[in-house]
């Protein structure tokens, strides 16, 4: 008798001190068709009995903690594997402390030039430990973008690229990290004011300057002391680029590990519907909002095709609010892309992480439009059926193109390579730009508003 390996468990990915959190399982079977039971491991030296798929349990101290599931047998004991686990943020509810600045030692400074810059902003300058935090960034030219952190404790942290988002390569104009749900960018110890640093640059960092993230530390920490390895790196630059090939911007960013305020726990009914806060974006549900004490706090829940959920909302200081938002389909809000028209700036170039611009004198287009797709492939007309499901996008078999032969091959290999890329497309997303996205919201291109 073998028992298969259960799934990740689900659940909040925050929560607070003493809170009762649910987490469900499931994907286990018997070989021989018996009955199954789990159990959780909570991370904190404790385990749950042998029971149902889902169950519940409390922290009582701050701290990240890896949940995971095991099942067995009913008739034989048979033990399955532990399966992935997943992280829950337990934060307490307290009075912050008094923090002092962190270290600029280690920033990188280099010439400015007018021609080319970044800027950055937060969406706002202080958390608590485990809140979530979106990175928006403003490039005036395509460049290869990397983000640190100087933290408190003198150590610097590679934020992006990451074990979940590789890309460096983006087109001129605003972005957004993260970029999509598929994972969060939350604040976390040390606890004071570290730096975030933007570098952009016209070519990418040659592979060793580049930390690569595992599934445990996704945004890597710098293993030798922060200043001989930010010397070392700042070197390489001003030795490698022109100054009108660097442009760099900092920002500073407090980190408390205790909340002085009042939480807004917010579920939905749709999973990562994303909230906003204030007109601001915080994050995906399920969230945890600190909210000052006896403010008016003004959120909205929304996901493609429906209607937004608005509320505002007041806080007593030391009080969780437990909030539910129900977004309900509006079938004319459910195609974002109907009579929208893009070019393509750039395709993903496969095994790299980098998007490569479309030959000079081509243009390829992408317009859509009551079902159906199409535009110019640089060469010859195309077209395809095409279905929206939120951010999930299919494009249909059914796809076509004109017959005409363009010089050089070039142009007919960049058609070939176009067309790969539209039948890996699995969703999308737009913000300034238009991002087609393959498995696991892998990016396979970029297009600009025609």
């Amino acid at each position: 008798c073998t028992v298969r390996t259960p799934n990740t468990p689900s659940g909040p990915d925050s929560g607070i001190i003493g809170q009762s959190l649910s987490f469900t399982t499931g994907g286990a079977a018997c070989s021989q068709g018996h009955a199954v039971h789990y159990r959780f491991d909570w991370g904190d030296g404790n385990r749950s009995s042998w029971g149902s798929a889902t169950r519940s349990h409390s922290w009582d101290a701050m701290g990240q903690y890896e949940v995971m599931a095991q099942a067995h047998c009913t008739s034989t004991s048979t033990l399955s594997n532990w399966s992935s686990t997943t992280t829950v943020t337990i934060i307490e509810l307290g009075t912050g402390p008094t923090l002092a600045p962190g270290p600029e030692a280690h920033l990188m400074l280099f010439e400015d030039d007018p021609s080319f810059n970044v800027q950055m902003e937060v969406c706002r300058p202080n958390y608590v430990f485990g809140q979530h935090t979106t990175i928006t960034f403003t490039l005036n030219r395509a460049a290869h973008v990397y983000i640190y952190s100087t933290r408190p404790d003198g150590t610097v942290q590679q934020l992006f690229p990451n074990y979940h988002h590789a890309q460096t390569w983006y087109p001129s104009g605003t972005h957004r990290l993260p970029a999509s749900s598929s994972f969060a960018l939350r604040a976390g110890p040390p606890a004071g004011m570290r730096t975030w640093q933007i570098v952009a640059l016209k070519r990418p960092l040659p592979a060793h300057l580049v930390l690569q993230g595992t599934p445990q530390m996704p945004s890597p920490t710098v293993q030798q002391p922060a200043e001989q390895w930010s010397a070392y790196l700042q070197d390489h630059i001003e030795n490698s680029y022109a100054p009108h090939e660097i442009a760099h911007a900092f920002i500073p960013v407090n980190v408390e590990m205790t909340v002085p305020m009042g939480l807004v726990y917010i579920t939905c009914n749709l999973a990562d519907a994303i909230v906003y806060v204030g007109g601001m974006e915080r994050g995906w549900t399920p969230h945890v909002e600190a909210a000052p004490a006896g403010a008016d706090l003004e959120m909205m829940v929304s996901w493609v095709g429906h209607p937004p959920w608005e509320r505002t909302l007041t806080v007593a200081p030391g009080h969780v609010m437990h909030m539910h938002a129900v977004l309900e389909p509006d079938p004319a809000l459910l195609d974002p892309l109907r009579g929208t028209s893009w070019v393509l700036e750039g395709l993903m170039v496969p095994g790299a992480s980098y998007f490569e611009a479309p030959l000079a004198g081509t243009s390829i287009t992408l317009r859509f439009q009551d079902g159906r797709l199409g535009g110019s492939d640089g060469c010859n007309l195309y077209g395809a059926a095409y279905s929206v499901d939120g951010s999930s996008l299919h494009v249909g078999e059914d796809m076509f193109s004109t017959y005409k032969y363009c010089h050089p091959d070039e142009i007919m290999h960049q058609a070939g390579s176009y067309y790969q890329m539209l039948k890996q497309v699995r969703s999308f997303h737009i913000s300034e730009h238009l991002w087609l996205l393959g498995e696991d919201d892998v990016p396979l291109a970029v297009f600009s508003s025609a």
